[in-house]
């Protein structure tokens, strides 16, 4: 068993002799990590199991008391590298896959690794979660770059998608991955399923209902006996991950323009269904129409209301990154935003056209022949709108906006020009922001405020919680989002600095 816990995980810690005195009878077995560390938390699990007292020193953020502990460790190990287990005179530290295979191999049971054909079983998963879907985890959760998170978000449905199969295929009803079994598996996964949270939180990602076996592993594992003792306290999670993405945050820019194109794109999805089934309705005689929604005509009042508000959110948007964003890019490479601005001045003429269609409608006779054919054409050039700005977008997310982290804009620089941003796009700033923000989840709606909150006029940003505060109820969402995520933007005598 040893053996083969040995070939698949990489043991690059070392057990060396410690100058510390064994107590009289058991050996002392010390753990010193980080509280919040889904690593250490692997190894508390494991010692829970095999029903090992351990004195757990974690190093807090409290620096008195940190550089106490970091003394102590020093007398251990000179080159400190967390987590450290000791036990008697053995100290290991390098990685926690080599204090795991140390805790299986010195407290043999009961044993992580089974004997005999499912070794390899439970090794293979233990990989696969270390190597595959561990790392897929963190780096959704810490990285706060939004370029890169559609893909991630995709490896990442299909690695619960392989969790899910394999807990159907050896759980046989039972609580833990393999069943009845607690296992190593377990033990590596716990800690980072337990990341689902904050990454509902921070990121929108939810674990699919089409995965009911992990959701329902995820739903017991914290009543599980060997992890309930060492749960993480999930408040101070979610605290200390709000502070390293701060830290990590991109430039302001950056964010604001790929949240502004999400609400864009949500919209224009919106707007495009209503036209389809609009155009659907009519060409069937109605039998498809929804009562609760109104008549075509009120249908279409409001559709012709919700794309001008899209307009003027796009206009501003295209305002924006010419005279801010696309001025701070040919600052690093001349001539880079030429094709984008071709772009911007391609659509106009589309979306304007579109206007007026809308306002054609309005006013055609519900009976006209005209108006079904009115809502075919509106519905296909609203297609092809969509397509050109998906495809505008991901240009400019992909080739563009990386160049921003690239320019080096210095700290009064970025602030400078976010201000100038909000200056630019007033009215979606203003009269306009329950419409930008409804288009967003609720992790970006707290993302875009976060970045408001840099901007250095604090006019600007009680304008934009008025008008959340001034919103109908079909936008009243937004501001109890707002409320409960950033509750001092809502408070009164808020104050930007």
């Amino acid at each position: 068993m040893g053996s083969c816990f040995t070939k698949q995980i990489p043991t690059d810690g070392v057990i060396a002799a410690a100058p510390s005195q064994i107590a009289k009878g058991q050996p002392l077995v010390r753990l010193f990590g980080s509280e919040l560390c889904p690593f250490t938390s692997r190894i508390s699990i494991a010692l829970q199991c095999k029903g090992v007292d351990v004195h757990v020193v974690w190093l807090t953020s409290d620096d008195d008391v940190r550089d106490k502990k970091l003394e102590l460790l020093a007398s251990i190990r000179p080159d400190v590298k967390l987590p450290i287990l000791q036990y008697g005179l053995d100290t290991i530290f390098g990685s926690s896959d080599a204090i795991l295979q140390y805790i299986e191999e010195k407290f043999s049971n009961p044993p992580l690794v089974p004997e005999g054909p499912m070794a390899d079983i439970t090794l293979d998963w233990v990989v696969y979660i270390r190597e595959i879907f561990s790392p897929l985890v963190l780096e959704l959760l810490y990285d706060s770059n939004p370029l890169a998170r559609q893909e991630l978000h995709r490896k990442l449905e299909t690695s619960f998608a392989r969790l899910n199969g394999g807990i159907m295929e050896y759980s046989n009803r039972g609580p833990y991955f393999f069943g009845n079994v607690f296992s190593m598996a377990d033990v590596y996964l716990i800690p980072f399923l337990y990341l689902a949270v904050p990454l509902q939180y921070f990121r929108g990602i939810e674990i699919s209902p089409v995965h009911s076996h992990l959701q329902n592993y995820r739903r017991q594992m914290l009543a599980f006996p060997f992890y309930r003792p060492v749960q993480i306290d999930m408040d101070l999670l979610v605290s200390s991950i709000s502070k390293t993405l701060a830290e990590r945050a991109p430039p302001s820019l950056v964010t604001l323009t790929v949240l502004q194109h999400k609400s864009i794109l949500c919209h224009m999805e919106k707007i495009v269904r209503s036209a389809d089934e609009l155009a659907v309705s009519k060409k069937e005689g109605f039998k498809v129409i929804d009562p609760a929604k109104g008549s075509i005509s009120m249908q279409i009042k409001k559709l012709a209301k919700n794309y001008a508000q899209l307009v003027d959110l796009m206009q501003e948007h295209a305002q924006m990154e010419e005279r801010i964003v696309f001025p701070a890019l040919e600052r690093a490479e001349r001539g880079i935003t030429e094709v984008a601005n071709d772009e911007h001045a391609r659509d106009f003429p589309l979306m304007n056209g579109i206007r007026e269609r809308l306002k054609t409608l309005t006013v055609l006779e519900a009976s006209s022949p005209d108006r079904s054919q009115a809502l075919l054409r509106l519905s296909v050039k609203l297609r092809t709108l969509q397509a050109h700005c998906m495809e505008h977008f991901q240009e400019e997310e992909q080739n563009l906006l990386p160049l921003l982290e690239a320019a080096e804009l210095g700290t009064k620089e970025q602030e400078s020009l976010l201000d100038s941003c909000f200056s630019v796009m007033e009215l979606s700033h203003s009269q306009h922001f329950p419409y930008l923000l409804s288009g967003l989840l609720p992790h970006e709606i707290q993302e875009y405020l976060g970045v408001a909150q840099r901007c250095q006029e604090e006019e600007k940003i009680q304008r934009m919680i008025q008008s959340l505060r001034s919103a109908d109820d079909d936008c009243k969402t937004q501001l109890a989002i707002v409320q409960k995520r950033l509750p001092a933007l809502t408070e009164s005598g808020y104050n930007a600095s």
